[in-house]
C-alpha cells in the first residue's frame, strides 16, 4: 500500500515558519519562544536535484525535512511544539523533551528508512515525524509552528500559498500568528533556506540540515550504480560543492565491501580535488576483469576528511554493483525436480570437456558418476555451447539440491565442486550448500522457490549465483537454449520484472477494454493492471469481463506506458461475465503515482470540467478537469470507438469520471473507454415540478419549475423551432436559484 506522504509526494504542501520584514535583508519577527524560527525546509527531495537525508542510498519523499534554528543566546524549550502541514491541515510532528541550545539546530525528518539513521543527520535535536511522514506538497503549502505554552504560532508558504486552514484553528483557535505567513518558492531537491540564517531573505539551495546555511556542503554522486567485468565498467564520481571553493580543496575516497579487493578495481585518485574557484572534483572507478569465479559483489565508495572548511552531506557513500563474469565451465543449466527427475547441462568454455568421469549429487548425498546416468540427449564429449540432458539421478520434488563436481576424491572440497542449485526451502547448511558457498557459486540459506507443477523447470539466467538467477519454466526447454520467460503470479508480479523481461502471468486476469481501432487489449486484476498492444499474435477476440490465463510476452515500454507485446494467443477465455469495480482514485494520488493506476478502470469524483459548457472535438485531444482542491487532470479523448461526436456539449457542474487511467512520456492522462458511463452526473439538482413556460415571445420566454435543491439551471433553446422565431438565446446559457420545493420562475431571453 503507498503511504499517504508518498501519496501526495508531487503535491504535498510545506508549511514554513518565516515573517516578512520590512528590512530586506533584515532578521524576521517571525520567532517563537523568544528565538526560534523556521529556517530551512526541503519539499522535494528527489527531483531534478536529489538529497539523501537519512543517508541510505535512496531519494524520496522519507527525505523531506524542517529545520529550526535558534538565534538567542539562551536554551529554549520546545517540548510539546507541533508542526502543521497545512495542504490538509493536519498536525504532521509534536516534539518530545527536546531544548534547543543557543544557536542551535533542530531537524524534524519525514520518515528514517530502512539502512539510514538519524545519527546520519546533523543537530542538536534531530526526530522522526510523529505522524510517520510529513507530506510536504511540491505545488506548494504552507508549514506551520505552533508554541502550546504561549499560545503562537509561526507560518511559512511557498509557491503561491500562504492561507492557515480550518483544522489548525479548530484544535488551537486562541493562537496568535507571530509576525506574518512569509512566502518563498520551491525547487526539486534543493532546500528553501534563509541566505544567512535568520535573514527574512530565501533561497534555493544545497540542503544543510543542522548546520548554518552559509555552510559549503559537498555531495557525491556516481553516473553509474551497476557495473560488469565483461565491460570493465567505468564509473565516474563526482564530489559537488554547494559553493566555489578557495583554493584547491580536496576529499578522501576508499572503496570496501565484502569480497573486494585491489584485482577487483582501480581507483584514478585516493582523493577528489575541487580546484580553486571551481564547484566540482571527479575520479574514475574502473572495474577490473579478473579470474576469479566471485559471483556479483557490492564496492561501497565511500568520502571522508574535507579540507578547507567544506563540510560533507549525510549521505556519504555509493554503492556499485560488479557483476561477475567468471562461470565454472560446465554449469547446471536447467532442472526438472518435480515430475521426470532430469538435469541439463552446459559447456560455458571456449573449449571440448569430456564429463564421462564429473559426479551429480543430490540433496548432498546420494552420488552417481555421470556416464552410469541415461542420456537423454547431447554426447559427454561436450564441444563448446554443447548442452546434454541426463536423468536417474532421483531428486526431491519439494525441496532439494543438485551438486556437480569434477571428480569423487573430497565432496566437501570447494575446489571440486563445479556448479550448485538448490530449491524448496530447506534450512541453511543442508545438502552441500556450505561448500558452494565457500566456492563462490552460492549463497548462504537461499534457494529457488518450488515450481507449481510437475513438468515445469527452474532454468538459469545465464548469469549470476543467487535463486533470482533462476526462474520457473512450465514449458520445459531441455535439450535445447532456455527461453527465459520468467513467471509471475499476477499482474503486480509481472510489472515488478521491469521493461524488456519475458513473462507469463500464469493468474487469471480479466479483460476491461479491447480498442480494435488500436489492437489493444486492457486486462487487470484485483491490484494491477496491464496494456496487451497486440501486434497481430492474439486472434481470438475476447469480450469485457472475460476471464484469461496464461497471458505471456515482452515488457516493453509504450510512450511511457507499461505494455505487453504478446509471445502468443492465450485462446479461449477462462471465464466470462466477471464484474470489473473501478477504483476510486483523487487527482493528487493519481498524478503522484501514475504508474501504480495505469491500465486501471478508475473513478474519479465530483470533479468538473474547465471547459463545461463548450464543445467536444472530433477526438484525440486533451481536456482539463478539476477537483474541489484545484487539482488538474488531464481527459484524453483517444480511442476512435468511444470518442464523443464533435458538437456534443462538455458537461456543466460535478461529474464522476470512469475512465481507464493511463500517461503520455511521463504526463498522467485519464481515457474514456465507455461512452455510456464514462461521465455520469450523479451531482445535478432534480426537478420536482416539471418546467412549464409562458409568455413566449420571439426573444425570450418564462420558465417555472421546482427544485430539490439549490443550484444553477442550464439551458438550451432550439432556435429552428417555430415559437420563439430566431430567438436572441443562446446555446448553454444558465441563472442560478435558491428556492427549493417552491416554484422558481426565471425569463430566458435577451
Amino acid at each position: 500500500m503507498v503511504k499517504l506522504y508518498q501519496t501526495f509526494k508531487n503535491y504535498g504542501l510545506v508549511l514554513l515558519l518565516f515573517v516578512m520584514s520590512s528590512m530586506a535583508m533584515g532578521q524576521t519577527t517571525s520567532q517563537l519562544g523568544g528565538g526560534v524560527v523556521i529556517n530551512e525546509v526541503i519539499a522535494d527531495p528527489n527531483g531534478a536535484n536529489n538529497f539523501d537525508t537519512d543517508a541510505n542510498g535512496v531519494f524520496d519523499s522519507d527525505d523531506e525535512y524542517v529545520e529550526l534554528h535558534n538565534l538567542s543566546g539562551s536554551p529554549i524549550d520546545i517540548t510539546g511544539w507541533e508542526i502543521w502541514d497545512e495542504t490538509t491541515s493536519t498536525l504532521r510532528h509534536t516534539f518530545g523533551t527536546a531544548t534547543i541550545p543557543a544557536g542551535g539546530y533542530a531537524i524534524v525528518i519525514a520518515a528514517v528508512q530502512t539502512g539510514g539513521d538519524l545519527a546520519n543527520i546533523e543537530g542538536d535535536v534531530v526526530e522522526e515525524a510523529s505522524a510517520g511522514f510529513l507530506s510536504l506538497n511540491n505545488g506548494g503549502d504552507v508549514v506551520l509552528l505552533y508554541d502550546p505554552n504561549n499560545d503562537q504560532h509561526i507560518a511559512v508558504g511557498y509557491n503561491g500559498k500562504s492561507a492557515i486552514n480550518t483544522n489548525f484553528t479548530a484544535a488551537h483557535g486562541t493562537s496568535t500568528l507571530v509576525g506574518s505567513v512569509e512566502t518563498t518558492t520551491d525547487s526539486d531537491g534543493l532546500s528553501m533556506s534563509r541566505d544567512t540564517d535568520g535573514s527574512t531573505t530565501f533561497v534555493n539551495q544545497t540542503p544543510t540540515p543542522g548546520l548554518d546555511n552559509m555552510t559549503n556542503i559537498v555531495t557525491i554522486a556516481a553516473d553509474a550504480t551497476i557495473g560488469t567485468e565483461a565491460a570493465t565498467t567505468v564509473v565516474t564520481l563526482t564530489a559537488t560543492a554547494s559553493a566555489a571553493v578557495s583554493g584547491a580543496q580536496t576529499i578522501d575516497i576508499a572503496a570496501s565491501g565484502t569480497g573486494i579487493s585491489g584485482t577487483d578495481y582501480t581507483l584514478s585518485a585516493a582523493q577528489i580535488t575541487i580546484a580553486d574557484a571551481a564547484t566540482e572534483g571527479t575520479v574514475t572507478f574502473t572495474i577490473q576483469d579478473d579470474s576469479d569465479l566471485e559471483g556479483t559483489e557490492f564496492a561501497t565508495l565511500t568520502v571522508s576528511n574535507p579540507s578547507g572548511g567544506l563540510v560533507l552531506a549525510p549521505s556519504k557513500s555509493v554503492e556499485v554493483e560488479i557483476t561477475d563474469n567468471d562461470l565454472p565451465s560446465i554449469i547446471i543449466n536447467e532442472v526438472e525436480y518435480f515430475g521426470t527427475d532430469r538435469i541439463e547441462l552446459k559447456n560455458v568454455s571456449s573449449g571440448a570437456i569430456d564429463i564421462s568421469n564429473y559426479y551429480l549429487i543430490a540433496d548432498g548425498s546420494t552420488n552417481s558418476i555421470i556416464s552410469s546416468l541415461t542420456l537423454e540427449s547431447g554426447n559427454l564429449n561436450m564441444a563448446a555451447g554443447d548442452i546434454v540432458v541426463l536423468s536417474g539421478l532421483a531428486l526431491n520434488d519439494s525441496e532439494g539440491d543438485v551438486a556437480l563436481y569434477k571428480n569423487n576424491s573430497d565432496f566437501n572440497a570447494a575446489a571440486n565442486m563445479e556448479y550448485f542449485v538448490r530449491w524448496g526451502t530447506i534450512a541453511a547448511g543442508n545438502g552441500l550448500e556450505s561448500v558452494a558457498v565457500t566456492k563462490g557459486i552460492w549463497t548462504s540459506d537461499d534457494f529457488v522457490p518450488t515450481v507449481a507443477a510437475a513438468g515445469s523447470t527452474i532454468e538459469f539466467d545465464g548469469e549470476g549465483f543467487t535463486s533470482s538467477d533462476w526462474i520457473e519454466q512450465t514449458v520445459s526447454t531441455l535439450g535445447s537454449e532456455n527461453s527465459l520467460i520468467y513467471t509471475a503470479a499476477d499482474i503486480s508480479a509481472a510489472r515488478a520484472l521491469g521493461l524488456g523481461v519475458d513473462v507469463r502471468i500464469t493468474g487469471e486476469v480479466i479483460v476491461s477494454f479491447q480498442a480494435s481501432s488500436a489492437d489493444k487489449i486492457y486486462i487487470q486484476d484485483a491490484n494491477a493492471g496491464l496494456l496487451i498492444d497486440d501486434n497481430g499474435t492474439i486472434n481470438t477476440v475476447y469480450s469485457i469481463g472475460d476471464g484469461i490465463v496464461g497471458v505471456s510476452g515482452t515488457l516493453v515500454d509504450g510512450n511511457g506506458v507499461m505494455e505487453l507485446a504478446p509471445l502468443a494467443d492465450p485462446g479461449t477465455a477462462n471465464s466470462t461475465g466477471n464484474t470489473i469495480t473501478p477504483l476510486e482514485v483523487t487527482i493528487t494520488d493519481f498524478n503522484a503515482d501514475v504508474d501504480s493506476y495505469e491500465s486501471r478502470v478508475l473513478k474519479f469524483v465530483e470533479v468538473t470540467f474547465e471547459a463545461e459548457g463548450t464543445e467536444f472535438d472530433d477526438g484525440g485531444d486533451n481536456y482539463n478537469v478539476r477537483d474541489a482542491g484545484d487539482n488538474v487532470l488531464i481527459w484524453r479523448d483517444n480511442f476512435s470507438e468511444v470518442r464523443y461526436e464533435l458538437g456534443t456539449f462538455i458537461p456543466y457542474s460535478r461529474q464522476d469520471l470512469v475512465v481507464m487511467g493511463g500517461e503520455f512520456n511521463g504526463t498522467p492522462q485519464a481515457v474514456p473507454f465507455t461512452l455510456t458511463e464514462a461521465i455520469l452526473d450523479n451531482y445535478a439538482p432534480q426537478f420536482t415540478g416539471a418546467p412549464a413556460t409562458a409568455n413566449v415571445t420571439s426573444s425570450s420566454m418564462d420558465v417555472t419549475f421546482q427544485s430539490d435543491e439549490p443550484g444553477t439551471v442550464f439551458y438550451l433553446v432550439n432556435e429552428t423551432a417555430t415559437t420563439p422565431a430566431a430567438a436572441d438565446v443562446y446555446a448553454a446559457q444558465s441563472q442560478d436559484f435558491t428556492n427549493v420545493g417552491t416554484d422558481v420562475t426565471i425569463n430566458i431571453g435577451s
